[in-house]
């Protein structure tokens, strides 16, 4: 199925190691350094809660998670992550331009490289990360997509080897309002101009978000502003840890 997704760090790491067979052109000594932390990462099959909550943010461009993150890190005194981390934004460049699904193993691989770093600073405070596996996952079947009706919720999973989330947000915002507030940072992204041309993949995007919401992994969110948001989310945490 184009669009695959891998749900195993081993999965992952076979992908990247026919992908740098196949894309020796591409393939770069940073590539390396990739699949080797990737290899040598600390797996999760352990899913006992962490001491503090990893609060995670899943949508498409521009409904507010940058906005949300920053605001509800205040509130709550969280530590604020991202994927891919910084230091992989070169490669991101790199992998993707390439065909789905292609940069499907880079963006899987960026999710298990953060996961040990996620774990350790959710023992000492909460941990918010804007996306995760949720968004590889629906980007991913999104970019394959011919009949989203037609994909079994069984795709929609957690992997068995990632740590668990606390709390899975999905955050919405009208799409007016979406691409307003894309279009205000001055540079749209390969992404972004994909969703906004491309009612179909926008649509596909946000279904399959939708199946981690119908598989309780998600709790949607409606975001016309990140005031609404941040509340609606305290209210969640609460009463996800009473």
């Amino acid at each position: 199925m184009q669009g695959r997704v891998h749900y195993t760090r081993e999965a992952t790491a076979l992908a990247l190691a026919q992908l740098r067979k196949d894309r020796a052109s591409v393939w770069t000594p940073t590539c390396d350094t990739l699949l080797k932390d990737l290899q040598s990462v600390q797996t999760f099959r352990n899913k006992d809660p962490t001491p503090f909550p990893i609060i995670v943010l899943e949508g498409l461009d521009g409904v507010g998670k940058t906005t949300v993150a920053s605001a509800l890190a205040a509130k709550v005194g969280a530590v604020n992550f991202r994927t891919p981390p910084e230091y992989l934004e070169a490669l991101r460049a790199v992998f993707r331009h390439l065909p789905e699904p292609e940069p499907r193993a880079f963006y899987c691989a960026a999710n298990y490289i953060a996961a040990p770093h996620l774990v350790q600073a959710a023992k000492y405070s909460p941990v918010i990360l804007d996306r995760w596996f949720c968004s590889t996952c629906a980007m991913g079947y999104a970019a394959g997509c011919t009949d989203i009706a037609s994909l079994p919720k069984e795709l929609f999973r957690w992997p068995e080897d990632l740590p668990p989330m606390s709390v899975g947000i999905l955050l919405e915002a009208d799409e007016a309002t979406r691409h307003a507030r894309v279009s205000k940072r001055g540079q749209e992204t390969i992404d972004e101009i994909t969703l906004a041309a491309n009612r179909k993949f926008r649509e596909c995007a946000m279904q399959s978000f939708g199946r981690f919401v119908d598989n309780n992994l998600l709790e949607l969110v409606l975001a016309p502003n990140f005031k609404s948001a941040v509340n609606d989310i305290l209210l969640k945490l609460k009463a996800n840890h009473r």
